[in-house]
């Protein structure tokens, strides 16, 4: 077989430089996400196949695309000197749509995009000095538009709220951002409460380009101790649907209607973490938590110094929660000052520095000399040291 024909080649793959044979072939890979809403992009073809025997003509299946779009980059291979043209099928018709500049560097890239829906089956074709050299395979693509996505982006879930764990300090909001992933255009989202065997709309945010489809929604200030439940939605458009989250219920929790031993954990911790959740659990280790910042003091420390070392030294941990704000990176600074278990010695030193007596203390460390001690101070400022 001359080399003029064996050489001869031109394929469709899914990223331009991702296979280039010996022959020269023609590549599709995915321009970007140019799409609009819909049901779930798609792109279907057959399994890669060779034409008769003496051509070496072949299409190679889109599949390896991760995130096909309605633009896409068809690059071709070829002998310099000749064009490589994209044909799409259209009326029983095979329709040149894309045609290269004559070859000089032995490639091309042609940019196809869909205008609507569909199915298509497109060929490449490879010609020189007038002549069709070679012709590959039909290869047979589906777009379909993409479906607008939403996604909380500080949840633990989609739902509204969820960091929070269920309660909120009254007083205090909590938020959560969403985010829209291939919008089409500006959308309206709304915070609901359910109230009276109702949703109803208590807060309205839009998502906008200017925004980078964004938005926050906060809890509404609430200064009684109450259960709410909320959700949130976002309308409907010409061209996309609705989108409704599932539901969230927050128990907003006054400290000044706490009782009992919940009430005496919470008057030491008080100056330091005023309107503080806290719930009372069983057993002997009390915790507590980021990023809900909230705590759980278990009930067999008495109610003199042995409660008030533990409700600070929790006191302290939620404190250096909300400095740092990213739990990774304050083990590291910690461990970096104390040595093991640093988050737990700051908290020790950060205890004694509010008025923890270092007798009925001491689990993690006794020892806040030096640095040790000016860094729990530092934390219990507001300063990172």
């Amino acid at each position: 077989m001359r080399r003029t024909i064996a050489a001869v080649a031109a394929a469709l793959a899914v990223a331009a430089g991702l296979l280039v044979p010996a022959d020269p072939v023609l590549a599709m890979e995915d321009a970007g996400p140019v799409v609009a809403a819909g049901t779930p992009q798609r792109h279907t073809s057959p399994v890669p196949q060779l034409t008769s025997f003496g051509s070496a003509v072949y299409l190679w299946s889109p599949n390896w695309n991760s995130e096909p779009a309605k633009v896409f980059n068809f690059s071709g291979y070829g002998f310099t000197g000749a064009t490589i043209s994209l044909q799409r099928l259209t009326g029983g018709i095979w329709t040149t749509v894309k045609t290269s500049p004559v070859l000089k560097t032995d490639s091309a890239r042609l940019t196809y995009t869909f205008a609507t829906e569909g199915t298509a089956r497109f060929r490449a074709v490879l010609n020189k000095s007038g002549k069709r050299i070679a012709t590959s395979d039909p290869l047979p693509v589906t777009y379909a538009r993409q479906e607008t996505s939403i996604w909380a982006a500080d949840s633990f879930t989609n739902n509204p709220f969820s960091t929070a764990e269920g309660r909120v300090a009254a007083g205090t909001q909590w938020s959560t951002t969403y985010v829209l992933y291939s919008a089409l255009g500006n959308r309206r989202g709304s915070l609901q409460e359910y109230r009276n065997g109702i949703w109803q709309t208590i807060r309205t945010v839009d998502f906008t380009k200017a925004s980078g489809w964004k938005a926050t929604v906060k809890t509404p200030l609430v200064n009684a101790t109450t259960s709410k439940r909320y959700r949130f939605t976002v309308a409907a458009t010409a061209q996309e649907k609705s989108w409704t989250s599932g539901s969230t219920a927050i128990a907003h929790m006054n400290p000044a209607d706490y009782t009992g031993y919940k009430k005496a954990a919470y008057n030491y911790m008080k100056p330091y973490c005023d309107k503080q959740v806290i719930t009372l659990i069983g057993g002997y280790t009390s915790f507590a938590w980021w990023p809900s910042y909230r705590i759980e003091m278990a009930q067999t420390y008495g109610t003199g110094k042995s409660l008030q070392y533990v409700a600070l030294h929790e006191c302290a941990h939620i404190a250096s929660y909300k400095l740092y704000n990213d739990d990774a990176k304050l083990t590291s600074r910690m461990n970096a000052i104390y040595g093991w278990a640093g988050k737990e010695q700051l908290a020790d030193c950060m205890a004694y520095a509010m008025g923890a007596d270092k007798n009925y203390g001491g689990t993690y460390t006794r020892d806040c000399s030096g640095y040790r001690g000016t860094a729990a101070r530092k934390v219990l400022a507001g300063q990172k040291p």
